[in-house]
């Protein structure tokens, strides 16, 4: 049975709040929207604000996960983000980019976390 592209990555984006929150990240936001496009995970760490870009792919594609955030992407997450910044007034706060890369193989899982990606 194939596991849909969109329930992929909700299992995914779940793996991933899962697996910041016990390495004591706190979740802000899950699936944030606005007329920019959409950050899947906002999380605190520290006096750190995180914009998290979550990819998930299964064992049968040929590209790593985190290599899908192109150009495209990476001007929807920073306008993204800088709405996201005005609206709740947190200029006083540093913030990162990370991408958090999982694929799934059979009934297995493996999680890459890439921090303070250049975005």
């Amino acid at each position: 049975m194939k596991t849909s592209a969109k329930l992929l990555g909700t299992i995914g984006e779940q793996k991933s709040c899962d697996y910041l929150t016990e390495d004591g990240y706190e979740i802000l936001e899950k699936n944030y929207r606005c007329k920019f496009g959409e950050i899947d995970i906002i999380a605190k760490k520290g006096g750190l604000i995180i914009f998290i870009e979550v990819k998930t792919r299964s064992k049968n594609n040929f590209c790593e996960p985190e290599e899908s955030v192109n150009d495209f992407k990476i001007r929807h997450i920073r306008n993204c983000a800088n709405y996201y910044i005005q609206q709740k007034e947190l200029g006083d706060y540093e913030f990162n980019f990370d991408v958090i890369s999982i694929i799934v193989k059979d009934k297995t899982m493996s999680l890459k976390h890439f921090r303070n990606c250049n975005i």
